[in-house]
C-alpha cells in the first residue's frame, strides 16, 4: 500500500504554506469547499496531473521537491500514474463509444478486471443497454459506469472529483459498501452533504487556503 505527503504546496493564487497533508494507506479522505476555492486544484496536484509551483511531495519514499527539472517531472508522473487512479467526473468516458466499448478500450490497458467492472455496475445499479453510446446517457448512470471502474482498478489510490453527482441514494450507498471492502485509499472532492458520514478525514478549501478536520458537521458547514 502506498501514502502521500504534501508540505508547502503553492499553485498560483493557491497557497498550502505551512501546511501538512498526509494521505494514509486506506482511508477516506473528502476534499469540501465552496466552488472556485481549489478543490479540483489540489486533486490534480495530488494526483500528478497539474505540478506545483513550489512545496514537497512525497510517495513513501520518493520525495519531489518543486519546482521540478524535466526529468524529475517525468519520473514524478510516472510514479503518480503507475499507483494513482483519478478521474474527473464522466470526463474520463469517451462519449460517442457505447459502453461496452468504453469498459474493453479501458480493461484492454490491462488496468481493470473486465469481470469486476461488469460485477460492480449490477451491484451499483447500471440498468441500460450496453450498445448506447455514452453520451446518450443521464449524468447520473455514465456516473455508475466511471464509479464501477474506479473500484475494479488495481491501483493502490483512488481519486475522484464529485464521483456520487447526479447518482440515486441507493447507487452511492453501494459505492461506498464496494469502497469499505478494498484495501485502498479514496480521495473523493464533493459538495453532497449526504455521503460525509463515509469518511475519515476533511480537507476544506476556502479563500485559497486549507484546514484539516475528522468532524463531518464542521465539514458541511464549509460546504
Amino acid at each position: 500500500m502506498s501514502a502521500i505527503f504534501l508540505k508547502s504546496i503553492n499553485k498560483g493564487t493557491m497557497s498550502f504554506a505551512n501546511e501538512e497533508l498526509f494521505f494514509a494507506n486506506n482511508s477516506n479522505v473528502a476534499i469540501v469547499g465552496e466552488n472556485g476555492q481549489g478543490k479540483t486544484t489540489l486533486l490534480r496536484i495530488v494526483s500528478g496531473i497539474v505540478a506545483p509551483d513550489s512545496g514537497i511531495y512525497k510517495f513513501d519514499s520518493k520525495e519531489f521537491k518543486f519546482p521540478l527539472r524535466k526529468k524529475n517531472t517525468q519520473e514524478w508522473q510516472r510514479v503518480c500514474r503507475e499507483n494513482i487512479f483519478y478521474t474527473e467526473g464522466n470526463q474520463f468516458l469517451y462519449p460517442n463509444l457505447s459502453v461496452k466499448d468504453n469498459i474493453e478500450y479501458y480493461t484492454a490497458v490491462g488496468n481493470y478486471k473486465p469481470e469486476e467492472v461488469y460485477e460492480n455496475l449490477k451491484k451499483i445499479g447500471f440498468r441500460e443497454d450496453e450498445s448506447k453510446n455514452c453520451e446518450s446517457l443521464s449524468l447520473g448512470t455514465t456516473q455508475k459506469i466511471v464509479a464501477s471502474m474506479s473500484l475494479a482498478s488495481n491501483k493502490n489510490i483512488i481519486i475522484c472529483d464529485e464521483p456520487t453527482l447526479g447518482m440515486d441514494t441507493k447507487s452511492k450507498e453501494i459505492f461506498f459498501e464496494i469502497a469499505s471492502e478494498k484495501e485502498k485509499t479514496f480521495i473523493i472532492s464533493t459538495n453532497d452533504t449526504t455521503i460525509l458520514d463515509k469518511f475519515d478525514l476533511f480537507i476544506i478549501c476556502e479563500k485559497e487556503r486549507i484546514s484539516l478536520t475528522n468532524d463531518s458537521s464542521v465539514a458541511q458547514s464549509r460546504m
